[in-house]
Formats: C-alpha cells, sequence, structure tokens
C-alpha cells in the first residue's frame, strides 16, 4: 500500500462503549454529511466520521488511489487504537471499505455499504468541470457561486451539495475545501472498481440500497454477491443515491438492526 495520511474525523457517542462505527463518505461529501445519521447511531456506540483524503478538513495528498484511501483508513485505526471496529461506507467510501476488506479481512467486525458496488461507473467530469470553472476571486456570496454552478448543472440539490464544499476565508473570497485539481486528475481512476476480479471477501456484510437509485442494479447485485457470498442486501423505499440523507429515520433503522 501506498503512503498514508491522517484523516480528520468527528468523534459521537464517546461515552458508550459497544463496537465503534467508522463511517467514510462518498465523492465530494465530507464528514459534515454524516452529522445527523452519526448522531443518531451514536445513541449506542462511539461514532467515527472521517474525511477521506482531499476531502473536507482531511490534507491534500497527491494521489487519490483506492491503495491510498484504504491506507489511510487501516492506519487512522492503528493510531486511534481501534481494533476490529464496524465499518460503513457510502459511495466512495464504500469502495474504500469493500477493498480494505477483501485485503484485510479480519480488520472489521461488520461491514456496511451504501448504494455502491464494485464496478466501475460514470466519471464525475461535469460535477469537477462546473466547479472549475468558477473564478473564486470574484465570488463574495455563496449565492453567486451556486447560481453559476446551477447555470451548468441544471440540479439544485446537486447545486447545494457541491456548494457544502465552498469555505469562506479569514480575508474574505471562498476556496474550495476539496483538492480539486488532483480530484480532477483521478476522476477516471476514482470512477473504476476498488477490486480486482479475483478479490472476495467472507465478511458480515450488509448492502443497503436506495430504491430509487440507479447505482444498484440486477447486474450489480450479482456482482457484489460475486465478491462478498455472503452479504445480505435491504432496499430503502422512496429514496435515491443518499438514504442517510433522503430517508434518515428508516436509514439508522436498518443500520442499527445489522449492528
Amino acid at each position: 500500500m501506498s503512503a498514508s495520511v491522517p484523516l480528520f474525523a468527528r468523534e459521537y457517542g464517546s461515552e458508550n462503549d459497544n463496537t465503534p462505527l467508522v463511517i467514510l463518505h462518498g465523492f465530494l461529501g465530507s464528514s459534515r454529511n454524516w452529522q445527523l445519521a452519526a448522531r443518531d447511531l451514536a445513541e449506542t456506540r462511539p461514532v467515527f466520521a472521517l474525511d477521506l483524503r482531499n476531502h473536507g478538513e482531511s490534507p491534500h495528498a497527491t494521489d487519490q488511489s483506492f491503495e491510498g484511501m484504504a491506507q489511510d483508513l487501516f492506519d487512522w485505526l492503528h493510531s486511534n487504537s481501534i481494533s476490529q471496529p464496524h465499518v460503513l461506507g457510502h459511495s466512495l467510501g464504500g469502495k474504500v471499505v469493500m477493498r480494505l476488506a477483501c485485503l484485510q479481512p479480519e480488520l472489521f467486525e461488520k461491514v456496511i455499504i451504501v448504494d455502491i458496488a464494485p464496478k466501475a461507473y460514470r466519471p464525475h467530469i461535469p460535477e469537477l468541470q462546473a466547479m472549475g470553472s468558477l473564478d473564486l476571486s470574484t465570488i463574495t456570496r455563496r449565492e453567486e457561486a451556486e447560481a453559476q454552478l446551477l447555470a451548468r448543472l441544471e440540479d439544485i440539490n446537486l447545486v447545494k451539495f457541491l456548494a457544502t464544499n465552498l469555505k469562506r476565508e479569514s480575508e474574505g473570497g471562498f476556496s474550495w475545501r476539496v483538492n480539486l485539481p488532483v480530484l480532477i486528475e483521478h476522476v477516471q481512476s476514482i470512477a473504476n472498481s476498488p477490486l480486482e476480479s479475483n478479490m472476495t471477501s467472507e465478511e458480515n456484510a450488509l448492502f443497503i440500497l436506495g430504491g430509487d437509485s440507479p447505482y444498484v442494479g440486477p447486474q450489480e447485485k450479482d456482482l457484489i454477491r460475486h465478491h462478498f457470498p455472503k452479504s445480505r442486501m435491504a432496499t430503502i423505499k422512496n429514496c435515491g443515491h443518499n438514504p442517510h440523507y433522503d430517508k434518515r429515520v428508516e436509514f439508522v433503522e436498518v443500520v442499527k438492526r445489522f449492528l
């Protein structure tokens, strides 16, 4: 594995002594997107929501490979003396978890993957291009950035999500929290599958799917069963790719039952 970076973490439920749960967010997201669900899940156990490298408050690096992101998680667990936690990964975070679960099968007690399969997806080129097109030196209000993004992407929910990556500087103006140049450079590899065809895991794994999401269909379910033969699946109705946000109460209940 490659050199790691020290990941930023938000901690909840530190007074509980059950098996900890570690959460990894999706592409262009951060631990901030998981604050409400993490607090709900922390009613019964410690919860750590991490920022992937080049996202949120974690350090920037020149590499965005699955090997590097998996090493980040492995080293974070070691440096924080966390042994055999439960782990939950959404979208890109789910890909990272899948890879590490196959490479280090003894590392986790239970694995939860949210609305992603071990396959290649469409790279998020339009989103990154729209973000890269903004001249942040001319923007004085978040609404100005959102208006420019909306003109290119025409999806207000997506624009609001991308705008969570804007950071107001102390001297005024905005910058991106994400390492946009590196994400643009590695966008294709990020979209690829994190697993080789012969990689499998006997982990006790749950795949949570959004009922209205296009990310996991019948072919993807077969692929999941190939790599995770002992896994089970749960579909949350009337939600898309973000069931932890669209249907948070139902999502938290599914996770709690599995854990």
